[in-house]
């Protein structure tokens, strides 16, 4: 079990939900990323590509995920 910090800044439109995390400490090779929140996975989609994303760019990745992949480079 490790103990980090995160920075979190979050944002609402209507029912959808966009977090900025910056994790520091132990998992301060994360970059800082985006994870938006919707009822729907269009709806997330939608608000990606008007951010400037591509559909590839979206990962449904837990923590878990999230550090394996960041930890393994």
């Amino acid at each position: 079990w490790v103990e980090t910090t995160k920075t979190r800044i979050s944002y609402t439109i209507g029912n959808t939900r966009f977090d900025f995390d910056k994790y520091h400490d132990a998992y301060e090779s994360i970059p800082e990323f985006l994870e938006i929140e919707s009822a729907d996975f269009d709806t997330i989609k939608e608000y990606a590509i008007k951010l400037g994303f591509q559909e590839k760019d979206l990962k449904p990745w837990s923590f878990k995920e999230l550090s394996r992949y960041y930890q393994s480079e």
